[in-house]
C-alpha cells in the first residue's frame, strides 16, 4: 500500500482482507483496474490480515471486473498457491486474498497450512500442531492438501 498515502476520512467499505504478503499486490491491482477509486487500509485482524477498504461498494459491473482482475493474480501466483475464499464467522461475512502458510511458519490463527503431499498428511499435521479450540478441514488446492485452520466452538465435542 506504499503506492500512495492512506486515506483519511473513507467510509470503509470492506473490499476484501489481504495477507500482508499480498497487500501491496492487491493495492496495485485494485488501482490498475479502478484508477479513480479510493482505497485505505485498516488495522490488521487478530490473524494479521489486513482489510482493504473502498469508498463505496463495487456495482454489479465493477464487480465482474476485480473478479476477472483477482482471476488473472491468482493465476500469476498460483505457483506460490494464492487462493481467493469466503470465510463466515462470528465476525461475519468476507473474503479473504491470501498465501498458505508453510507448516513450520504455522504460528497460531486462522491459515491455510501446507502444502501436504496427502489428505493423511495434512490431518497428521494438524493432530500435532493444533489445540483447543482450533480445529481444521482438509481442502486440496493447487494440486496439494492444506489444512484449513479456524477457531471451531470451544464447547463442541473434540474431533
Amino acid at each position: 500500500m506504499s503506492a500512495a498515502p492512506p486515506a483519511t476520512g473513507l467510509p470503509g467499505v470492506e473490499l476484501l482482507r489481504v495477507d500482508p504478503r499480498l497487500e501491496d499486490v492487491a493495492a496495485s491491482l485494485f488501482w490498475a483496474t479502478f484508477p479513480d477509486r479510493r482505497l485505505a487500509k485498516a488495522a490488521a485482524d487478530r490473524d494479521g490480515r489486513v482489510p482493504l477498504l473502498i469508498d463505496a461498494a463495487l456495482g454489479a459491473r465493477e464487480d465482474e471486473r476485480w473478479r476477472r482482475a483477482l482471476d488473472a493474480l491468482l493465476r500469476d501466483r498460483a505457483g506460490a498457491g494464492a487462493f481467493v475464499r469466503e470465510v463466515r464467522d462470528r465476525d461475519g461475512r468476507r473474503e479473504e486474498l491470501a498465501l498458505p502458510v508453510a507448516p513450520e511458519a504455522y504460528a497460531g490463527g486462522s491459515w491455510l497450512v501446507g502444502p501436504f503431499a496427502t489428505e493423511a498428511a495434512a490431518d497428521g499435521w494438524a493432530a500435532r500442531a493444533l489445540e483447543r479450540p482450533w480445529v481444521h478441514d482438509v481442502v486440496a488446492h493447487a494440486g496439494a492438501h492444506y489444512a484449513d485452520v479456524f477457531r471451531g466452538d470451544p464447547d463442541a465435542p473434540a474431533r
